[in-house]
């Protein structure tokens, strides 16, 4: 991108120069807002907005953003998933969704974050987290909320505290939901400041609204079920390892309540991995267990190699010469637990009760009470038989202590003669204790939350169209996103930019020819895609629910 030179130097130099006021501050950090607002509209996410990404004319006070080396184009207000095991952005700048450790879809609002933190640091005079490890800022940005603005400095007004907390939000969903919003708050701070007020307050997000339809990433009507896990998860802290089973049909949340759920595991300093059972794998052994495991060894890889070498020590205290077989099934894992040999002379059971030995005593050296191991596994529904019998045996280990493992499956899916049925009536008669946790529809109320939170609307507004679409999705989630997602393609829900508000026609509504199921939908939805890109998924079908695009 090529730019002209306007005599501007980075808002990070600048600080080192001179002393802004408040006032000076607000101006310029409502002109970054302006700017951002344009990017957004054009279909952009920056994903890199930090103090030196933000150029300034001292003389006429004109202000550009730059740096879009890593901004993505954006549909429908949304990007996919970031899982990738690269960092992209500036550390102590990066909202959660970008550090490649949560499961959030990265959309423009990672903006926001971003810019909470160098608003943090423009009126602080330092970022919200100083931490010189690299994984230590990241979890900072996932799990600790940053010291008040206002009990730093007196003179910053109680309500622009709020606005940097509202924009530092782990959670997507509680920020803003557009710049102009965010613009609309500042612009009040600064009018008040102009004034000569200090002590003033209103209610943040007023003029906070997007013209694009945004399914937001909440989790609804599953307060008791987090409940429940968070009791189980209070256990392990005590000492105790604890084996739960969540079922229900496939869009009814099972892996959302997880990783809804994660951000308080991490927390209370655990180690958390999480593994997915493939349909087209089923034959071969350990493919959850295997995914699982290599996050642990991404985790002690990026770790500091001070703590590196902390965890190679106890890993080699524990094991000794063995560990060759978890080399075989992770091969990241020689890096850390150095090359070893296969022990010979073993074979059928006795080689099998080796292994199973073996990993249980690798695991207890992550499952502590200081830093519990919270193991999810998904899927279970397409579980092989070996990864049954090695859940089992970890659970029934005297060795392990403070693990959670956690089990999702389809159970419409699983038959009386299904492994994992085996398994469940085999613990029973064992006496291992487990929980099950299913996951019914959502009623009506619910579906109305989600509608109303969905289009900014009030609850009775929301509650006609809303009970049209429980009706339709018979409760599932899932469904009732892809139903509202259906509507706004085919222009049913039209976003009135002079009222800020979504309308639609309920007959209209009703008198569509929408498919039946979800499957149906989804598939109509694939058919509306390029005969290409439809190619390009059949072959990423074909090798699995993750793939490189190239």
């Amino acid at each position: 991108m090529l730019m002209e030179d306007f005599g501007a130097t980075s808002l990070d130099l600048l600080l080192n120069q001179k002393r802004f006021s408040l006032e000076q501050l607000l101006d310029i950090v409502i002109k970054v807002m302006e700017g951002l607002d344009e990017i957004h509209y054009a279909g952009i996410i920056h994903k890199d907005i930090n103090p030196s990404n933000i150029v300034m004319n001292p003389d006429t006070g004109q202000v550009k953003i730059i740096g879009f080396g890593i901004a993505s184009s954006i549909k429908n207000g949304e990007t996919g998933c970031n899982n990738s095991n690269i960092v992209e952005g500036t550390l102590a700048y990066i909202p959660p969704e970008q550090t490649g450790r949560t499961n959030q879809t990265i959309d423009h609002r990672a903006d926001f974050y971003s810019f909470g933190a160098t608003l943090y640091e423009l009126l602080a005079h330092k970022p919200p987290f100083s931490r010189i490890d690299h994984m230590d800022l990241i979890h900072c940005h996932l799990a600790k909320d940053p010291i008040p603005l206002s009990s730093i400095r007196s003179d910053i007004p109680e309500v622009l505290s709020q606005i940097v907390l509202k924009l530092m939000s782990k959670d997507a969903e509680e920020r803003y939901a557009a710049a102009k919003g965010v613009k609309a708050d500042l612009q009040k701070c600064l009018d008040r400041v102009k004034k000569g007020e200090h002590a003033f307050s209103f209610p943040l997000g007023d003029e906070d609204s997007h013209r694009s339809l945004k399914i937001d990433q909440k989790l609804y009507g599953r307060k008791k079920e987090i409940e429940l896990l968070q009791s189980g998860f209070q256990q392990v802290l005590s000492g105790k390892k604890k084996l739960v089973f969540i079922a229900g049909p496939a869009g009814i949340g099972k892996t959302f309540l997880i990783q809804e759920i994660e951000q308080y595991f991490l927390k209370k300093n655990s180690i958390f991995i999480m593994g997915k059972f493939n349909l087209l794998q089923q034959t071969v052994p350990y493919t959850g267990i295997i995914e699982a495991f290599s996050q642990l060894s991404r985790h002690l890889l990026t770790r500091s190699d001070r703590d590196l070498d902390k965890w190679q020590k106890k890993i080699s205290a524990i094991l000794g010469n063995q560990g060759y077989e978890i080399i075989e099934l992770v091969p990241e894992f020689k890096k850390i637990l150095g090359p070893k040999s296969p022990v010979s002379g073993l074979d059928g059971q006795e080689a099998r009760n080796r292994f199973y030995l073996m990993i249980e005593n690798f695991l207890s050296v992550f499952a502590g009470k200081n830093h519990p191991l919270v193991v999810f596994l998904d899927d279970l529904q397409w579980v092989d038989p070996s990864s049954l019998e090695l859940i089992k045996q970890i659970v029934s280990s005297p060795f392990i202590e403070s693990i959670y493992i956690i089990g999702a499956f389809r159970d419409n899916e699983v038959v009386p003669e299904h492994p994992l049925q085996t398994m469940l009536e085999s613990l029973i008669k064992e006496e291992v204790e487990y929980e099950s946790i299913r996951l019914a529809p959502l009623d009506s109320s619910s579906v109305s939350q989600l509608i109303s939170e969905c289009l900014t609307c009030p609850l009775e507004k929301a509650r006609p169209l809303s009970q049209w679409i429980h009706t339709r999705s018979l409760g599932n989630p899932f469904y009732a996103g892809e139903l509202l997602s259906a509507l706004n393609e085919q222009k049913k829900l039209i976003y009135d930019i002079s009222q800020r508000m979504w309308t639609w026609d309920l007959m209209e509504i009703q008198a569509l020819s929408l498919p039946e199921s979800i499957t149906k939908l989804l598939a109509k939805k694939i058919q509306g895609l390029s005969q290409q890109t439809q190619n390009i998924l059949m072959l990423a079908a074909c090798i699995g629910t993750m793939f490189e695009l190239s």
